[in-house]
């Protein structure tokens, strides 16, 4: 993961920029919550590093979350309810419908807003640059 941060020698932007994006805390936890952006640019980059975890580690492979398994409306034998969010090529929702207040927490909803900017932000930069 290192070596996909650092820049292309002819100065294109790196594979995987991983930024900063804000901090809140939820008022039901009182626990602040950290935002970052990880910014992949090559298509299938992230599956291959899953992928090759398993491989070189069986015991200690990265391992997803539930929300990223296919079969995630039914998780350990429990109907968990979750939705997942696609983006366009701008990073705008695909189906805006999906979010809504009712199934949305208020530091959800600032984790995707402050995140989608400096997402914004990373590809505009890189669209810039000579």
């Amino acid at each position: 993961m290192l070596d996909a941060t650092v820049p292309g020698p002819n100065g294109e932007p790196p594979v995987v920029e991983i930024r900063y994006a804000g901090i809140s805390v939820p008022l039901l936890t009182l626990r602040p919550e950290l935002y970052v952006v990880l910014l992949v640019r090559e298509r299938g980059w992230f599956d291959d590093m899953v992928d090759r975890s398993r491989r070189n580690c069986a015991r200690h492979g990265f391992n997803l979350n539930w929300e990223f398994e296919d079969g995630r409306e039914n998780v350990h034998g429990r109907r968990l309810d979750s939705i997942r969010i696609e983006l366009d090529d701008r990073l705008e929702l695909i189906d805006r419908r999906q979010i809504t207040p009712l199934n949305t927490v208020p530091h959800a909803a600032a984790a995707l807003w402050l995140g989608t900017q400096v997402a914004r932000d990373l590809v505009q930069s890189a669209d810039l640059q000579p």
